[in-house]
């Protein structure tokens, strides 16, 4: 079985001309079908954006992820920000580096400043990825 077929297109776009706005397109169509960072199915579990991953280099995934962190920004204290969070760690995991992308550090600093008192799991998950 095949899912989430919307933003096919636009996973295209961000392939061949990575940029803020192609990210940001596939983004909202990934999202409109399914606003959650992952589904369960009865045999399986699929990410959001595992297609997009599997499409890119360690490089390309890497040159991504500020753009995911600019939508990212733009989620925080809304409900797409798990799913925007979870966009950021995939890519991440797939560039294959620990290397902080530019800005990622500062957000999640503004992230935790905005809201202590609610700790968010995607935002440890990424301070252990990039080893903050």
């Amino acid at each position: 079985m095949a899912y989430f077929q919307s933003g096919l297109a636009e996973r295209e776009a961000v392939l061949a001309e990575p940029s803020t706005k192609h990210l940001l397109a596939f983004f909202e169509k990934r999202i409109a079908e399914w606003p959650y960072p992952y589904r369960h199915e009865e045999l399986a579990t699929v990410g959001l954006f595992d297609d997009l991953v599997h499409n890119l280099s360690p490089a390309l995934a890497f040159s991504l992820v500020p753009f995911a962190v600019e939508i990212m920004q733009q989620a925080l204290g809304t409900p797409r920000f798990d799913a925007s969070a979870s966009l950021v760690l995939v890519l991440a995991s797939a560039s294959d580096t620990t290397e902080l992308p530019k800005g990622i550090e500062e957000f999640m600093s503004e992230a935790q400043e905005l809201h202590p008192d609610r700790p968010n799991q995607w935002l440890a998950q990424l301070k252990t990825w990039y080893r903050i």
